[in-house]
């Protein structure tokens, strides 16, 4: 039996490509204050947080792709 699109990883991928785009999206004073505020490196933060930390300062984040 196969294990479909979520198998052997496949969603942690998706996950972390979208958490990339956000990522990619920050200037360097947004990344600097990002972690300055929550105490944690950006590789640290979960999506939520870093979704959370872009709203703050007014940066749409991009919406979950069809497979996340």
């Amino acid at each position: 039996m196969g294990l479909g699109p979520l198998g052997r990883g496949g969603a942690r991928r998706r996950t972390r490509r979208r958490w990339m785009a956000m990522s990619a999206m920050l200037s360097s004073k947004h990344k600097a204050e990002i972690e300055q505020t929550t105490g944690k490196k950006l590789d640290d933060l979960s999506d939520e947080e870093l979704e959370a930390e872009m709203k703050k300062r007014g940066i749409t984040p991009p919406p979950p792709g069809p497979d996340d």
